[in-house]
């Protein structure tokens, strides 16, 4: 942020045969005021003001051993979410290995960004084990909540049918053959997720192969009921469309 030292770790690998190190802006003018710790772990840079910035690694004879980049952001007033056009498919509970203090680092970069709608992603099968056992607590729930204190609405979609709602035969990349199990599941998710999730959006690009191969009429029959599920929990609950993938063909944008 400005009025702020800039502190750039050095990779591990480089620290021994970094001697020194350049900054330059977006224009390519280079900085002062650089300052290398003495056990070259980090570098410092002191108020480079708002901008973007390229930090090379230099060796011996002036050798480009690494680079990394950097930005200054100045404090921003949040904009209410209804009135930015800043939106953002973040994906953030599917970042493979992430800490919580991960998942809040990406979080604060999107609402630094200005971001007012964050899109998020739920495997239905790590949330409800059985027909009537579901997960208490879970990432999900966590980061939710956390996106909303960040000023952000969250749209979620949710996709991955556990395997005790699979139809013989099927598989857990489709919809449940019976679509009064996902009309329950859209209920308990509008209730579960009131106050921190404000749009939903039943399946991700369920035409595509890796997401099912459904047909439209398969599409709008479980839109139907998991809109119907949602607005029970919620009437005020905002239920998007479950996407397409790839190329739209005539009967899929006839039935849209």
């Amino acid at each position: 942020m400005t009025n702020e030292t800039v502190s750039i770790e050095i990779p591990e690998s480089i620290q021994e045969k970094t001697v020194s190190v350049e900054v330059s802006d977006n224009l390519g003018e280079p900085l002062e005021g650089i300052e290398i710790r003495k056990d070259r772990s980090k570098v410092m840079i002191q108020n480079p003001g708002i901008g973007w910035y390229r930090i090379d690694f230099l060796g011996e004879t002036h050798k480009l051993l690494g680079f990394t980049t950097a930005a200054v952001l100045a404090p921003m007033d949040r904009p209410s979410p209804d009135d930015t056009p800043v939106a953002v498919d973040a994906a953030l509970s599917w970042t493979e290995g992430a800490s919580e203090q991960d998942f809040e680092a990406q979080a604060s970069l999107a609402e630094l960004a200005g971001v007012g709608w964050i899109r998020d992603r739920l495997r239905w099968r790590e949330v409800q084990l059985s027909p009537e056992e579901y997960v208490d607590d879970t990432k999900y729930d966590r980061n939710a909540q956390m996106q909303t204190e960040f000023g952000m609405k969250v749209l979620q979609t949710f996709h991955g049918t556990p395997e005790w709602a699979v139809k013989e035969g099927d598989h857990r990349g489709r919809f449940p053959a019976d679509l009064r199990i996902a009309y329950r599941f859209a209920q308990a998710m509008g209730e579960r997720f009131a106050g921190t999730v404000q749009g939903w959006e039943p399946w991700n690009e369920a035409n595509a192969d890796n997401f099912g191969g459904h047909a439209i009429d398969e599409m709008c029959s479980y839109q139907k009921a998991c809109y119907l599920g949602f607005k029970s929990a919620e009437p005020d609950l905002t239920v998007c469309w479950n996407p397409c993938g790839g190329i739209n063909t005539d009967s899929i944008a006839d039935a849209v």
